[in-house]
């Protein structure tokens, strides 16, 4: 059911990889801030502020305060990184953005513990990765929204097949009991013909379930309270997942 321009809810519709790889190097140009790759108050203020300080401390409740080698898929400009580097022991990060990857690589410069490299969720550079592996956690955070579901799927079992013990995976996700997908929304909030998947976190779960058999879920949850009423459909959902 379409209830107006580019706003699907309850269906299975295709976005396009195109017009999202588009839409971040439009929005890597804009700051080389590592708030701008939070949406929402335009990735400034009292929000972003908010979603920093619970995404540490979410992060640091499900896998600890121990030094972690961590890869991250779809880093941006080096926003978790930057959140974690006192807990870091090495860090690998990969995003299809050169804009960002730059800005990570700046902001990291002369810090042997972090490497970035190019590189899509429907196309990982495996060298890069197994060169820095075995990683004790894999953070996704945000990213597959981005993918069709076929294509997330597939992301998935290349995860499985990577040497990684745990993962922390969070995405924004319908808080209705159907998905609603974006196609081309003309986002006056953000400037810009704006393309997103939100599922249920119960469709993820499903993903999980068939292509990450060997992980189970150690904790999941909705980031932020459901009355705080900061989006009327969609909210941030994290799981950690650890190697069985």
């Amino acid at each position: 059911m379409k209830t107006r321009e580019g706003r699907i809810y309850g269906e299975n519709v295709t976005i396009r990889e195109e017009n999202v790889k588009a839409f971040w190097a439009q929005r890597a140009a804009l700051s080389g801030d590592t708030k701008s790759t939070l949406l929402g108050n335009h990735g400034g203020g009292d929000l972003s502020k908010m979603q920093n300080e619970r995404d540490n401390t979410v992060f640091r409740e499900c896998v600890g305060e121990g030094v972690q080698r961590i890869i991250e898929f779809g880093c941006g400009n080096g926003r978790w990184g930057e959140l974690l580097k006192d807990i870091v022991e090495s860090y690998s990060g990969i995003d299809f953005t050169p804009e960002y990857l730059d800005q990570a690589r700046r902001l990291f410069e002369g810090d042997g513990r972090f490497r970035f490299s190019e590189g899509a969720l429907t196309g990982l550079p495996e060298d890069f990765i197994r060169a820095g592996a075995p990683y004790t956690v894999g953070i996704c955070a945000g990213c597959v929204m981005y993918l069709n579901d076929d294509e997330a799927e597939a992301f998935y079992r290349d995860v499985a097949r990577l040497p990684i013990y745990s993962l922390f995976l969070k995405e924004s996700a319908s808080t209705m009991e159907k998905r609603l997908t974006l196609v081309d929304f003309p986002s006056k909030e953000l400037h810009a013909d704006y393309n997103v998947v939100y599922r249920m976190p119960s469709e993820y779960e499903a993903f999980f379930r068939k292509n990450l058999p060997d992980f189970r879920i150690e904790r999941k949850d909705w980031l932020y309270p459901q009355e705080s009423g900061i989006w009327a459909e969609t909210n941030s959902y994290y799981w950690h997942l650890s190697r069985m």
